[in-house]
């Protein structure tokens, strides 16, 4: 019995359960990435090898990579990897995209990515799960983490709305974060991509 709990224990400490999982992880961060690379790099083929690369390296890892610091690991390889990519090639300039056609372009990402029935699948069912969790929480915690993460406000604007400080806020954002990594467990990094795809929807 206990080989068999700390198998199951060693399995769940891996970022991704199956390629599927993985393959949802990577098209929705996709458009972003390629966004943030273009500021640096402005051959899109050579963006696309390298968020290929990144995402190799982060299969890679799995293991050690934790769902919490997901979001800035990846940025963090992506823009290391295109410095290491304009040193090679000893590029000056970097390449800056308008934040209106990152947009659009991210926009018309999303189109196509919700086109996918699987993918629109999982989205919906862990949106689902989401909204079961927030509204379990106490009434003030669930307006701040709605503000914050569902309509994309910043702290401060929050904090100007309800009249509340920034530590507050902060201390309502991980309660809910921390509710939801318990209720969801295995999903948890699903439930962090759909609240990014939310709040870039809804900016």
């Amino acid at each position: 019995m206990k080989a068999s709990h700390d198998l199951k224990h060693k399995t769940s400490r891996f970022l991704f359960n199956d390629e599927k999982m993985f393959e949802f992880v990577f098209k929705a961060y996709f458009p972003r990435l390629m966004a943030f690379a273009s500021k640096y790099i402005s051959n899109q083929e050579e963006v696309e090898d390298i968020i290929q690369g990144v995402f190799l390296k982060v299969w890679e890892k799995r293991k050690e990579i934790k769902e919490e610091t997901f979001h800035s690991y990846i940025f963090t390889l992506v823009r290391n990897a295109c410095l290491n990519k304009i040193k090679h090639q000893q590029i000056i300039n970097s390449h800056s995209s308008e934040q209106e056609n990152i947009l659009k372009a991210e926009s018309i990402y999303y189109a196509d990515f919700f086109n996918d029935p699987l993918h629109q699948t999982i989205y919906h069912e862990i949106q689902d799960k989401i909204e079961k969790v927030v509204q379990s929480l106490p009434e003030q915690t669930q307006k701040v983490f709605r503000l914050s993460r569902f309509k994309g406000m910043k702290n401060t604007e929050i904090a100007e709305m309800l009249n509340i400080s920034l530590r507050t806020i902060e201390k309502h954002n991980s309660k809910a974060l921390q509710k939801l990594k318990i209720h969801l467990t295995d999903h948890y990094l699903y439930a962090l991509i759909v609240l990014e795809i939310m709040r870039d929807l809804n900016n």
